[in-house]
């Protein structure tokens, strides 16, 4: 129980800070553009996130979860394998970005007009510097280093806080593309700072040497038969989440898709909060026990001290909802608060299922996984 309170206070204190920051962020945006610009905000970072799932095979899961079940030369094999997957990934998805700007733009902002086919050409650029920082962030959360993996998400919060005010004036001005820019200077940042600390530790050496002749098909088959189900799955929440929002433009505006996103965002924030503590050290060390009473007592543990974080801030979210939406976004998105309602409880449960989901990616139960989230999101 120790072990599991020392990472979370250390992984959430860092996301905490984070989250404050980037709430800051938020609500200068957000009263600047009005819930219209946060409209066109939320869909392209929907679209960042779709097309970062798909260039990732679904996230860091199958990266961290190989590389803390291995050791010493097998180890580098296998993060040396996943690096150049992850390079080609990014570099095909950013070009197929590029492409099919024109169609996304049609069906996804209902307009096809230059700006608009520019701002998705331009995702391209974030979308290739966070498939790299992924690959930096699941390294460090291998070795185990959350504590600089805090720092780096609370500085990237800055440079984005830093930026808000200057952005937003810019949308409001007409140039919506400063909203690209802001994404592309907060993943840059992250790179840098992940990529140093690598640097400084000796871990980033022995994965760049001889690089290009070092691709390994056990690994390489290893990562697919993993990350294939995680990509499925988790690309198939995300398209969901981005043809709600295209049939909210179509059927509504950009304006009612700024309300569904600040309930939505709302609520995903703080789950993300809890979950993405809980996971940095929940999966590496579940993937790293064999012993069957250790692995139970190890979900015992954290699923009670979910149950009882959980409940706290639902129950703070339910008493304090309006004020939280006028804090956080304006009285502007007030109308989400119908959102909210039904979604906190879904919460809840969702928190839950969290603790239990975890060693079916952890001890490979994907076939179990995959149905459950593919029926969780139909």
């Amino acid at each position: 129980m120790r072990e599991i309170l020392k990472a979370f206070t250390k992984t959430v204190s860092g996301t905490a800070v984070s989250l404050v920051i980037s709430s800051l962020s938020v609500k200068i945006i957000a009263s600047i553009i009005g819930p219209s610009g946060m409209g066109l905000y939320s869909i392209l970072r929907q679209i960042h996130s779709t097309t970062l799932i798909a260039a990732t095979m679904g996230g860091q899961t199958a990266l961290v979860q190989g590389g803390a079940s291995r050791q010493d030369d097998d180890r580098d094999a296998y993060l040396k394998t996943v690096l150049i997957l992850f390079i080609i990934s990014a570099a095909l998805f950013s070009i197929l970005l590029f492409v099919l700007a024109p169609t996304l733009s049609l069906h996804l902002l209902n307009r096809q007009d230059e700006m608009a086919v520019t701002l998705i050409r331009g995702l391209a650029i974030p979308v290739f510097l966070t498939v790299i920082t992924g690959y930096a962030s699941g390294v460090l959360n291998i070795h185990r280093a959350l504590g600089y993996m805090a720092l780096v998400q609370t500085l990237a919060s800055v440079v984005t806080l830093a930026l808000s005010y200057p952005v937003a004036m810019a949308v409001k001005s007409g140039y919506d593309l400063a909203l690209v820019g802001i994404m592309t200077a907060t993943q840059a940042t992250s790179l840098g700072l992940l990529g140093f600390w690598l640097w400084r530790n000796k871990y980033l050496q022995p994965l760049l040497h001889n690089l290009r002749n070092s691709f390994d098909k056990v690994s390489a088959r290893y990562f697919f038969s993993f990350a294939g189900v995680t990509v499925v799955t988790s690309l198939f929440q995300n398209l969901i989440m981005l043809g709600v929002r295209g049939i909210i433009v179509q059927k509504h505006s950009l304006a009612e898709v700024g309300i569904f996103d600040a309930a939505w965002t709302l609520c995903g924030t703080y789950i993300s909060l809890i979950t993405g503590a809980f996971s940095t050290y929940y999966l590496p060390t579940l993937s790293q026990l064999e012993d069957r009473q250790l692995i139970r007592d190890m979900m015992q543990r954290t699923l009670l001290l979910i149950a009882i974080i959980s409940t706290v801030v639902i129950v703070g979210m339910i008493f304090l909802k309006q004020q939280i939406v006028t804090l956080l976004f304006s009285r502007d998105f007030i109308p989400s608060l119908s959102l909210i309602r039904w979604l906190l409880i879904a919460d809840f449960l969702k928190m839950l299922s969290f603790v239990l989901a975890f060693p079916m990616l952890a001890f490979k139960h994907l076939k179990i996984f995959f149905w459950t989230e593919i029926f969780w999101n139909a």
